[in-house]
Order: C-alpha cells, then sequence, then structure tokens
C-alpha cells in the first residue's frame, strides 16, 4: 500500500491523475513519470491495472528466495480480490473497518470497545484527524493569526505618520478652509475621512491579493499532493464572509484611530498663523 501511493505521488508531481489514466495507457504514463513497471509486484501492478507478470515456478523460487523467508500472506487475483496464501489456522486480522449507522450509532460502538471490549481499540478516523489538525495546525494558525494583527498595527502607525506629516504641509489650506467657514468639527471629519478610506482601500485590495496567492497555493498543493485548500473561506464562522467583514470592520476603525492623531493637530491650529505662514 505504501508503494502504491509513492507511485500516485510520483503519477502527481508529472502532471497525471492516476484515477483518470485509462488502463491502456497506464504503462505508458509510469514509464513517463520515471516510473519501471516491469519492477513492480503483481500486487502493485494489479492496483494500477496492468497484467501480472507470470510467476518463477517453484523450483526456481525455491532455488533464488533465502530459505528464512516468511511466505506470502496473500496474493491479489485479476480481479483484486485477496487470496490467503497461509492456511487458515494462521490467519489473524490487525484491523477492521466498520461503517456504523447514522446517529449516536457510532459513538456508542466507540465507547463499547472503550468499556467493554477492552482487548480492541476503537478510532473514528474523522475525530482522528481533528486531534491531529488541532495539535500541528492549531498553533500556527495562532501565529500567523497574531502575525497579521502586528502587520495590521504597523500598518495603522504607517497611516497616522503619513497623514500626519499630509496635515502639517496641508496647514495653510486647512486655515484658508477655517477661513471660509468650515468648522474644526468638518476639518477632523474630512482628515478622520482620508484615513478611514485608506482603510477600507488597503483591507479590500489585501483581501483579493490573499485570495489569489491561497488560489494559486492550492493548484501548487494539488498538482503536488492531489489535495486542494479551500482558498475562498477564511476562518471558520459561517457564513463564510463573517470574519472577513469583521476584519475589514476592525481595519477601518484602526484607520480612523490613526487618523484622529492628525485631525486633533490641525483642529487645534491658530488660523491666523497659518494664513500669514
Amino acid at each position: 500500500e505504501h508503494e502504491v501511493g509513492m507511485i500516485q505521488q510520483k503519477l502527481l508531481a508529472s502532471g497525471f491523475n492516476p484515477n483518470a489514466v485509462p488502463p491502456n495507457q497506464m504503462e505508458a504514463v509510469l514509464r513517463t513519470a520515471g516510473i519501471d513497471p516491469d519492477a513492480l509486484e503483481n500486487e502493485t501492478r494489479l492496483r494500477f491495472h496492468l497484467p501480472a507478470k507470470n510467476k518463477p515456478s517453484p523450483d526456481a523460487a525455491a532455488a533464488t528466495a533465502p530459505a528464512e523467508d516468511e511466505p506470502e500472506a496473500y496474493t491479489l487475483d485479476q480481479n483484486g480480490n485477496i487470496v490467503p496464501e497461509l492456511p487458515a489456522d494462521a490467519w489473524e486480522i490487525s484491523a477492521v473497518l466498520i461503517k456504523s449507522r447514522p446517529g449516536i450509532a457510532g459513538s456508542n460502538l466507540a465507547f463499547y470497545f472503550q468499556t467493554i471490549a477492552t482487548e480492541f481499540q476503537a478510532a473514528n478516523p474523522a475525530i482522528e484527524m481533528r486531534k491531529f489538525f488541532e495539535l500541528f495546525l492549531t498553533p500556527a494558525t495562532w501565529v500567523l493569526l497574531a502575525i497579521s494583527l502586528l502587520v495590521t498595527v504597523v500598518a495603522a502607525i504607517s497611516i497616522l505618520v503619513s497623514i500626519y506629516n499630509s496635515v502639517a504641509a496641508r496647514m495653510r489650506e486647512i486655515a484658508i478652509l477655517r477661513a471660509l467657514g468650515a468648522t474644526r468639527r468638518r476639518i477632523v471629519a474630512m482628515i478622520c475621512l482620508e484615513a478611514g478610506i485608506i482603510g477600507v482601500l488597503g483591507s479590500v485590495l489585501g483581501l483579493l491579493l490573499a485570495h489569489a496567492l491561497a488560489w494559486i497555493g492550492s493548484n501548487i498543493t494539488f498538482a503536488r499532493l492531489g489535495q486542494h485548500i479551500n482558498w475562498s473561506k477564511v476562518g471558520w464562522d459561517e457564513p463564510w464572509y463573517a470574519n472577513e467583514l469583521v476584519y475589514i470592520l476592525l481595519v477601518i476603525a484602526v484607520a480612523l484611530l490613526a487618523g484622529l492623531v492628525p485631525a486633533l493637530k490641525a483642529y487645534r491650529s491658530p488660523v491666523a498663523t497659518n494664513l500669514v505662514a
């Protein structure tokens, strides 16, 4: 099974989908991917719809095989069915895949194995994979979230500095607006609105760019591993756009707060002095 998975991964990396290759073209596709079909075992060849190789005669096999080799546990016939090669008294089962009824039946079955039939071990693949992702991917997710928040704070400081310098360079224009009748509140609102527009454009363009990069990454992972990533969804809440809307509102609020500092500078600036300057 491990060899089959490695071959499938190599086919995917070479641009071939193992499940979409016609059986009559499989041998040529394997050779194109750098795999020698003649070197594969019969069980592996049957998995890729290739005819089994002729087995050597018993005398030749006995002459070439080491004496200490154990007999094969099973072989596969032309239809892919398991044919046990061991005597019945040597048969053992190491794993059984059970499909339970819907609802609570699966939980009851796992509870039975955990409390009563303790000589067996029950595992739900979906739950185990969720635990795996929570153990290995959740910390990385929080690190990425912390980095994104730090980037947002740095961007807010950048907006503050740029608007502060812009206000300092436009003190005469602000004084003229004040002389023409603009109130201090209107000046503060104009500067905060400018910062808010920068926040809106930056957050929307950033999300679009992030989704575009995630889409490219999804295609790369599918070409390499045969698995897409969900590039259209951010976060875990429903509906899918809830996290993005919250983030956009957060960025706008941070941008407005960043624009409030230069707005207060313009609020306190004397009109007469700036007009004379």
